[in-house]
């Protein structure tokens, strides 16, 4: 939404008034405000979100001014504004034929409407409203995009702030939340494209920096994302969110000993984040540099040993140094805190093989499944498991049911294919062989893992030759 607003109340004769009406309250005592001094008072408890104190100011406006049309419409704000809307169309419908030419009145029945889901009527009476506005539109029809933005209703919010764009296109208020809706509607080439109109104009945003490189990031475009935080900690050395996401995305494109680098310099503006310490120890794994890595996991434990990742993370680095049994106790470690990752089911499971545990790796995989049947890889393993005890329709079976939750996954489909080959039925065979190949025909090598006489079945050579010719 709309960057942070500077405080509205920095006015003197405001915080005097403020000042008197709370003494007032205090001491019990009458005191007298103009309208125009409660107005203000009203929209100082709003803006700090003291509603309760909005309304009594609002009570006691009316005391004094009954009559006072602008109080009124004060007072409904603040009900819609403590998530009362039902109580304020009530009050709307006693002001309507004093309020029927006040655009307020109309933005107020609206947003009343809106917070009530009642769309359609809510964007008839902004509409109404927009028809007496004739200054500032492009403000207003900000505003009534807030409402709906507040909602989480993003498509409505859009119609408009693209209205407040054509009638206002350097309103940053306005680009930036355009963005930030499409941002949420996860359309990530608009939400991008009114970024970087923004930042046409106003290129010291380090926040705007900031959130175009989540957005490149999000989309893998790793290049790009690091473009981004590179300018926002140009304008703002000091921006640690950026520094943390920069090294995630650095990571995230094998970049793992630059990722380090920065890791640590976002530790040296907050040097408590165990996070950082966590991905810094993953990168060195990554690298293969497992003693720096156990290092990083074990920091992080000293300091929180309740951090299940880093006792995966041990467990990992236990594996790939063929150190099984301390494997299986770190992950174990890792899932005794928390018994429903998958990923850690999976990497038990392996252990469990390596070790010759295969009653074990079965029951990690099957607990694997259980937590995410599309979790493919686990599917794979178990599959393979059964197939070493020669129970070949057992792992076919197997996986049909995985396949119900991944008929897309390739290799899914060129296990499937070798079994079917393998029991002599070339017709499943074939048909499951045909659709990885025209989806992911490099992969094809995949068949020798279930299948190794593969490349001796005239009909498996016949297919991939097939299939071979249509690619480029």
């Amino acid at each position: 939404m709309s960057e942070e607003r500077e405080p509205m109340f920095d006015d003197n004769d405001i915080a005097d008034s403020v000042k008197r009406f709370e003494q007032m309250i205090r001491n019990n005592a009458n005191a007298y405000f103009d309208v125009h001094e409660f107005e203000n008072i009203i929209d100082y408890y709003i803006d700090i979100n003291r509603f309760n104190d909005a309304l009594k100011a609002s009570e006691i406006a009316l005391e004094q001014h009954p009559n006072a049309g602008p109080i009124h419409i004060k007072r409904i704000q603040v009900l819609i504004n403590k998530g009362e809307p039902v109580q304020a169309l009530k009050l709307l419908a006693q002001i309507e034929q004093i309020e029927s030419s006040n655009s307020d009145f109309y933005i107020l029945k609206g947003t009343a409407l809106a917070q009530m889901n009642k769309t359609k009527d809510a964007v008839r009476f902004f509409d109404m409203a927009l028809q007496l506005t004739y200054e500032n539109k492009d403000d207003v029809l900000y505003d009534i995009a807030l409402t709906f933005e507040h909602l989480s209703n993003y498509k409505t919010a859009l119609l408009y702030l693209k209205q407040a764009n054509e009638t206002n296109s350097r309103n940053l208020s306005v680009l930036y939340d355009l963005a930030y809706c499409y941002e949420k509607l996860e359309e990530d080439d608009k939400c991008i494209a009114y970024y970087e109109k923004y930042l046409d104009i106003e290129p010291f945003s380090e926040n705007v920096w900031y959130n175009l490189g989540t957005v490149y990031q999000r989309k893998e475009n790793y290049e790009k994302a690091i473009e981004a935080y590179d300018f926002a900690l140009a304008i703002n050395e000091k921006y640690s969110s950026a520094y943390f996401n920069k090294a995630n995305a650095l990571a995230s494109s094998g970049s793992y000993s630059n990722a380090i680098t920065v890791f640590n310099e976002f530790l040296y503006h907050e040097p408590e984040n165990l996070d950082a310490l966590y991905y810094i120890g993953e990168s060195f794994e990554r690298l293969h540099q497992y003693e720096h890595a156990q290092h990083y996991y074990q920091k992080v434990l000293d300091a929180e040993p309740e951090y299940a990742d880093a006792w995966f993370g041990l467990g990992v680095v236990s594996y790939h140094k063929e150190e099984y049994k301390e494997s299986i106790k770190y992950i174990k470690k890792a899932i005794h805190i928390d018994s429903f990752n998958g990923e850690y089911w999976y990497s038990l499971g392996n252990a469990h093989m390596k070790s010759y545990e295969n009653i074990l790796a079965a029951k990690a995989f099957r607990k694997a499944i259980e937590i995410d049947p599309y979790d493919f890889e686990s599917w794979l393993s178990l599959a393979d498991l059964i197939m070493k005890q020669n129970k070949l329709l057992e792992a076919i079976s197997l996986l049909n049911e995985a396949y119900h939750y991944n008929f897309d996954i390739a290799q899914v489909n060129y296990r499937l294919a070798a079994y079917h080959f393998i029991n002599k039925n070339q017709e499943l065979g074939s048909k499951f062989l045909e659709k990885p190949l025209g989806q992911d025909f490099h992969a094809h090598h995949e068949m020798l893992t279930g299948y190794p006489e593969a490349s001796e079945n005239e009909t498996i050579r016949q297919l991939i030759n097939k299939y071979k010719r249509q690619k480029p």
